[in-house]
């Protein structure tokens, strides 16, 4: 300490402290970003990214809003002070806050910077009411926003916070790209489920491990009945729409590792890795159930449906490739329809037969 003063006076000291607060933020950021690269999820990167947020400071209101495809169909996170909370109104606002996007499109957008806003769009905005507006760039550009209101303590949000968003964001926003970009490619875009290439190629992995530890493997095929005549009564907007609600019934009552994917038209697919034939028909019937008791609101109407489901095996005395193991499953869902419908049928051989269900 003894030229702490002259340190001091001179400036030094503080610029020496501040390069170690740099140096600490920098450090701290790169450990973020190598934590940020092992998570495989949009839900993980949101969850890791808010935990970092609030050990540094708590927003009264924080929204992360991003496009998950080209047709700009919009995810939207919403936290208020701590807590999830359900999205408060239509985020009409996402264009227009492109639009006041400098040439730098990484630069940060602030509340007091009143010019860029018009006033329908600070209106537009509503409860949000955002202090710092973070856009989220990608490799192809903006994709998204971070937006934090006033803090919680209603102090300002000072340099160093400032600078460790600055640091983040980019990190961050290039590692949900990767991902969301990832997850289109798996998804079928008007269900949300898994497409086929995907569950073809799992399918394969299943059957593949089953073989390896002597497992059976389970596939249930399943039709939607008098589809066509749904959109032919009401419309595709609202065969869309059942198709949509019937995907998320589905998901439901679904263990976390089982893969769902709509194999195609009306027509779904469920991969049940290592399941017995009980337990593969339990839930073959409690999706039937679940379906049978669904009511799609469409305009002033309800759409009630019904589905067809036919389940095949892939066991340690039978192990079938994948084609073979599908066929079988189709065959089994003809039987269900040519008895009536809305029913499972288990193939078992040259013979299928229908365990539960009803016409």
């Amino acid at each position: 300490m003894k030229y702490y003063n002259e340190l001091k006076r001179i400036g030094i000291w503080d610029y020496l402290s501040g390069l170690e607060k740099s140096i600490f933020n920098i450090e701290q950021v790169l450990g973020d970003a190598v934590q940020l690269l092992k998570v495989q999820t949009a839900d993980g990167l949101i969850e890791f990214a808010i935990s970092r947020i609030f050990e540094k400071f708590v927003p009264e209101h924080l929204l992360f809003v991003f496009e998950v495809s080209a047709n700009f169909n919009p995810e939207v996170y919403y936290f208020r002070r701590l807590s999830a909370a359900a999205v408060a109104q239509p985020v009409c606002w996402y264009n227009g806050l492109k639009e006041c996007l400098p040439e730098d499109e990484s630069h940060f957008l602030f509340a007091r910077e009143r010019g860029r806003f018009s006033d329908s769009l600070i209106e537009s905005l509503g409860e949000y009411r955002p202090n710092i507006i973070v856009p989220m760039k990608g490799l192809e550009g903006v994709f998204g926003f971070v937006l934090f209101s006033d803090k919680v303590t209603n102090d300002a949000y000072t340099e160093g916070e400032i600078s460790y968003l600055n640091r983040f964001i980019p990190f961050f926003s290039v590692c949900l790209q990767n991902t969301l970009h990832h997850r289109s490619s798996i998804t079928d875009l008007k269900t949300g489920l898994f497409n086929h290439a995907y569950f073809m190629r799992r399918l394969e992995e299943e059957l593949f491990r089953g073989r390896r530890y002597k497992s059976e493997t389970a596939v249930l095929l399943m039709d939607i009945d008098f589809f066509k005549s749904l959109n032919d009564t009401h419309g595709h907007l609202a065969g869309d729409l059942v198709l949509q609600k019937l995907a998320e019934n589905m998901k439901e009552k679904l263990r976390i590792e089982d893969i769902l994917s709509r194999f195609g038209g009306e027509e779904f697919i469920l991969l049940l890795p290592g399941t017995h034939m009980p337990t593969a028909l339990e839930i073959a019937e409690r999706l039937r159930r679940a379906v049978e008791s669904l009511r799609v609101q469409y305009g002033d109407r309800y759409l009630s449906i019904t589905i067809s489901l036919g389940c095949a095996f892939s066991t340690p005395a039978d192990p079938l490739p994948p084609q073979e193991l599908i066929a079988r499953a189709d065959k089994a869902l003809y039987m269900s329809k040519e008895n009536g419908r809305n029913r499972v049928t288990l193939y078992t051989g040259q013979d299928v037969q229908s365990p539960s269900g009803r016409s």
